[in-house]
């Protein structure tokens, strides 16, 4: 029986050693010393796992809206409720375990990893490449297989670190430039005097005083800036291009009986009415603000970027060797808030998986 090494015990890495442990004998090697970390974190710790909405948009690109098309969210809620997890769907069609509990999702997961060699506290720091097998070094040791799937993650979240690239080095992969995804916005304006107010409005984004994305939802200020599930949205579109970004937020949508004769007293939140009046502001519907950055990388959901999509084939194996397989959160494919990510994740461990069995029938 031919040997699979699985760099990573996270979404993907989990879930390729299920559907790979009745064919090839598989060892999941992880730097943690627990299976699953960034698993539990998701959602905040309610484990949004996927989203049963159109896909098309979601994405930053089409290679990942195809592998998501290829094991889609209906296939994924089979996979999860064979394995005896039970779901609900919110109105936003995002999914959820029934409990709302991420342990939840972990604990199903672990429960079918019956079979799989599980190495903790193993951190893999070079791969070598030969005619007849692959080698990968971790701690002192030097183990052959004749597959490897690289699933470490990225640098995003305080569980995420420079470990995830670090070994693809030996490999000479190609990775473009990291920046943070899914993160809340830095702004030029102080907004100290609202930190903690919520308030859900229609947001408007400008790029060099062009508008080029818009999305009702909730918006969180902090401290420096905004944050909230729009605003996480956005944050991925003003880190894959460059340029000058403005957030307007129209406080009026969703108004039964809005009009701009009103008082701000009848209108808006006391602290956000209060903030209006000291800054000699008076229209709702067009609420400006600078974005200055995005948060660093150990406060983003992703990272914008990553392995090179080029340097992969549509099963996501490596063009150079394709033993050696990369997906996730590790290559250059991340998407929307709500699910998306996780789907993306359960979707690459399908395509390998597939394309694992697939070559040795």
């Amino acid at each position: 029986m031919k040997k699979v090494a699985i760099i990573g015990a996270g979404a993907l890495g989990i879930v390729s050693a299920i559907m790979l442990k009745d064919n090839f004998k598989v060892t999941l090697i992880e730097k943690n010393n627990k299976l699953g970390k960034k698993i539990l974190a998701s959602g905040n710790g309610k484990c949004n796992f996927t989203n049963i909405s159109d896909k098309k948009g979601k994405y930053n690109n089409d290679f990942a809206l195809d592998i998501v098309n290829y094991f889609d969210s209906q296939k994924t809620l089979e996979f999860f409720s064979n394995l005896g997890l039970v779901y609900k769907i919110d109105e936003e069609n995002r999914v959820y375990p029934l409990s709302e509990s991420s342990q939840t999702v972990l604990d199903v997961l672990k429960k079918n990893l019956n079979g799989v060699r599980i190495l903790l506290d193993s951190r893999v720091n070079r791969i070598v490449v030969n005619e007849n097998d692959i080698e990968v070094f971790y701690k002192d040791v030097i183990e052959s297989f004749d597959y490897v799937i690289c699933a470490s993650g990225s640098l995003a979240s305080n569980l995420g670190s420079e470990y995830a690239y670090s070994y693809l080095k030996s490999l000479n992969i190609n990775i473009t430039d990291l920046n943070s995804g899914l993160s809340s916005l830095v702004l030029k304006e102080n907004v100290s005097s609202l930190n903690g107010i919520r308030c859900k409005c229609l947001v408007n984004l400008y790029k060099d005083d062009i508008h080029v994305y818009k999305e009702y939802g909730e918006v969180l200020f902090k401290e420096d800036g905004i944050g909230g599930i729009v605003i996480l949205n956005v944050s991925s579109i003003i880190n894959r291009e460059k340029g000058n970004y403005k957030i307007s937020l129209d406080l009026s949508y969703g108004a039964c009986n809005y009009s701009s004769n009103n008082d701000l007293i009848g209108m808006v939140h006391p602290k956000i009415k209060d903030y209006m009046i000291a800054n000699n502001l008076n229209d709702i519907t067009n609420l400006n603000f600078i974005v200055t950055s995005t948060s660093k990388h150990e406060n983003a959901q992703v990272i914008c970027g990553g392995v090179k999509i080029e340097e992969l084939n549509n099963n996501l194996s490596w063009k150079k060797d394709n033993r050696i397989y990369l997906g996730g959160e590790l290559i250059d494919c991340d998407g929307l808030c709500g699910g998306y990510n996780l789907q993306f994740a359960f979707s690459c461990a399908k395509v390998i998986s597939d394309s694992i069995k697939k070559i040795n029938q």
